[in-house]
């Protein structure tokens, strides 16, 4: 996808989608249609507050909106089957708001099937009745003739199993009763509203004038009466409905829901067994209803239906959302009931590890969840089942940074087989599966979620995780870092350190040649010692150290450049990069600045070999036998540096009653006879020599031998006492308690 878009940032001008928005409230077809024709996305924009929809979606809804808007709308490639949230398809919303001309314009480009589209199992007619405005009669009854001439069916029921005469019946409204009655199709007698059908109703309630059809329950739909069996529970009618023969409808569906999958979501079993004699297909979905029967059973927690399905078809697999909200619902039902968990259990023996690590829009696997809310033994089943422990969610969180100690350590035992312990040659197999992570899989929305990823089931892209995040975590998590000496962890940092020992040795390599280049150069050419005879060998040595030198300065440089360009963030993160930085610098000053003088050369001569020096120690200890020596030597530093900047105001303070104390005073100094025949020359020389032997002589110097003093070098010998005697020592006894003992 390109990210390099242009956008609009604090403009004063109004979106597109706001023009469009006020030309469709305010009828101006022609400059709808120009604004659409130059921008087709303009029809696909989701409205925010208070709309929450599409352009076709408000025109249907706002009241002020013609219906030859909605026309050029629908000209221009509206879709009118686009679903709202909680609102339905532009029909279903047109018929609540009983708009009889918006209804007229959208018949004409929706086919029968498209007509008879379902919202929460209602058709439009069922909405128009359930949640039109009765009291606008006329509007009602016309909009009713629209969707009934359209072939809208009117024996439809709702999930209550109530039909729209039924509806109207219960609204008490005696036009549409009349109107429906005067359809020769209406079916009064197959459907029932507390235990009375439609002409029951009628002959209790109204007059005899009104004329009812005669009895057609033999003539009904035969599909509109098997799902009006479903929906009234009656399992006995379904299955003797024809004489137990519906291979004709075992696959039928109401655009809602198919045969099946109605009778998994509402846990009728035998209807279940039925259709499966009958050979329905067992992983049938529809377009409002991507579940399929085995994830419907499965999440409304009728396990009987799921050991049956799963008998009858072990090669059925759920959605790893299936597994997540069993997850959820195990953890908010009671102790007591344990249906969720039968078919967390009998589902789970049937998954396969790429349906366990599918991710959700938030990038989140079943086992994100299980390891906060399930029991030890659920998270073991699915790290057994293959489930990865280093899977990133949206936040960069994995599963196993919430995982019980115990239950990591089962289930890496259970990572290690070994083939038979008697016998002379022993195999044991190590199972790292659970540590990597694992290809990213999402699944497609409304897509066959019982494809194998080959089929197209799902979207398979590599995981730019790596692979050693999951170890990496348990090497900070004080809880874990007793299993990192766990064989199945041992063997597979061993296994990574022999991929990668090539290019440790290589760098490590090229790292030592680098340093001898810099010393042999600096000793024989660059640092001028005066105590190194000057000869051809040494000339040799100083032009081939130079030009090595050179060679492998621009070759560590590109390697910094290379680290930097591919992970910017990571590289400023890492102390050993900003090491290398400043040798870097140092390096190219050393090689590249002209005629420098010859304390420069000294200075930046001391700080290369150090620094050089220091990186070396560092990149030595990468290799597993020195790891834990330059560890030590780290915290030890980081310690102590710590303890410096925490107590460095005190330290500060100290050096300054140091030199307070401790710097002569003129009142304080002795007078002594000073030799007459000394020179200026000599007399300057011995007042330098004091100078040196005295360590508060300024605030700077007192610093410094205050700082000298905290690795324990205590010289009282030079420490004038006799100025302030009690004062002095108790300070200088003070700090060695506080400060020097304690660090």
């Amino acid at each position: 996808m390109d990210t390099h878009r242009l956008s609009r940032n604090n403009s004063i001008c109004p979106t597109p989608e706001d023009v469009l928005l006020d030309l469709v409230k305010t009828n101006k077809q022609d400059k709808v249609r120009s604004l659409i024709r130059e921008n087709k996305t303009l029809l696909s924009h989701q409205y925010p507050y208070p709309y929450f929809g599409k352009i076709l979606y408000v025109a249907c809804s706002e009241a002020s909106t013609f219906p030859e808007t909605v026309a050029t709308l629908l000209e221009l490639g509206a879709d009118p089957c686009d679903e709202t949230e909680d609102q339905g398809e532009a029909i279903h919303v047109a018929a609540k708001l009983s708009r009889s001309n918006i209804l007229k314009v959208l018949v004409k480009y929706l086919t029968q099937d498209e007509i008879n589209h379902l919202f929460k199992n209602n058709n439009a007619l069922l909405l128009l009745i359930k949640e039109g405005n009765l009291n606008n009669k006329s509007e009602i009854i016309e909009s009713a003739k629209v969707l009934i001439k359209s072939g809208i069916n009117i024996n439809h029921a709702d999930s209550k199993n109530l039909t729209p005469i039924l509806w109207a019946i219960k609204k008490n409204s005696i036009e549409l009763i009349e109107l429906l009655l005067s359809l020769s199709n209406l079916d009064i007698d197959s459907f029932t509203s507390n235990g009375k059908t439609a002409r029951e109703l009628i002959l209790s309630k109204y007059s005899s004038d009104l004329l009812l059809p005669n009895n057609n329950t033999s003539s009904a739909n035969p599909k509109d009466l098997l799902f009006s069996y479903l929906k009234s529970n009656n399992e006995n009618a379904f299955i003797n409905f024809n004489n137990g023969d519906i291979v004709d409808y075992k696959d039928a569906d109401n655009s809602s829901h198919t045969l099946l999958q109605l009778s998994c979501q509402l846990g009728l079993e035998n209807a279940v067994k039925h259709l499966i004699e009958n050979k329905s297909d067992l992983k049938k979905t529809t377009e409002k209803e991507t579940q399929t029967p085995l994830e419907l059973a499965g999440e409304n927690g009728y396990f009987e239906i799921v050991d049956l399905l799963l008998k009858h078809d072990p090669s059925l697999r759920v959605s790893s959302a299936t597994i997540t909200t069993l997850l959820k619902k195990m953890n908010l039902a009671k102790n007591s009931d344990d249906k969720y968990e039968n078919c967390f259990l009998s589902l789970l023996k049937n998954q396969d590890e790429e349906s366990l690590n599918t991710q959700n829009t938030l990038s989140q696997t079943p086992l994100h969840l299980a390891v906060k809310v399930a029991k030890p033994d659920h998270v073991l089943e699915l790290l057994n089942k293959g489930a990865s422990l280093a899977n990133k969610n949206q936040f960069g969180i994995m599963p196993i940074e919430h995982i019980d100690a115990e239950v990591l350590e089962d289930h890496l035992d259970k990572c290690v087989e070994i083939n038979d312990i008697d016998k002379n040659n022993i195999y044991v197999t190590l199972n790292y599966k659970t540590l990597l992570p694992s290809p990213l899989r999402t699944e497609r929305k409304g897509s066959d979620n019982q494809k194998c990823p080959e089929e197209g089931g799902n979207d398979f892209i590599q995981n730019p995780v790596p692979e050693t995040d999951a170890i990496f975590h348990m090497c900070k998590a004080p809880h874990l870092k007793y299993l990192l000496t766990h064989p199945i962890i041992v063997t597979f940092l061993l296994l990574k350190w022999y991929k990668i020992y090539s290019l440790f040795r290589m760098n490590l390599i090229f790292y030592t040649l680098f340093l001898a280049s810099l010393l042999g150069y600096v000793f024989s050419s660059y640092g001028q010692f005066h105590y190194i005879p000057q000869d051809g060998s040494l000339s040799f040595i100083s032009s081939i150290s130079y030009t090595c030198l050179c060679v492998t300065f621009v070759i560590l440089l590109l390697r910094e450049l290379f680290q930097l360009l591919v992970s910017p963030l990571n590289y400023y993160k890492d102390l050993d990069n900003w090491i290398e930085v400043v040798l870097i610098v140092i390096v190219g000053s050393i090689l590249f600045i002209d005629n420098p003088t010859n304390d420069t050369r000294k200075q930046l001569s001391s700080v290369a070999i150090l620094l050089s020096a220091f990186e070396l120690v560092l990149m030595m200890g990468q290799h597993p036998k020195f790891t834990t020596n330059v560890i030590m030597f780290k915290r030890v530093s980081i310690n102590f540096m710590k303890f410096l900047s925490w107590y460095f105001l005190l330290i500060a303070a100290f050096a300054l009653s140091f030199f307070i104390l401790f710097s002569e005073n003129e009142d304080d100094e002795i007078p002594t006879k000073k030799p007459n025949n000394l020179t200026g020359l000599q007399m300057e020389h011995n007042e330098k020599k004091e100078e040196e032997t005295n360590f508060f002589i300024n605030p700077g110097i007192s610093l410094f031998k205050t700082l000298v003093m905290l690795t324990g070098e205590f010289d009282a010998s030079d420490m004038n006492f006799h100025s302030f005697p009690f004062t002095s020592k108790f300070i200088f006894i003070l700090f060695v308690l506080m400060i020097a003992l304690y660090s």
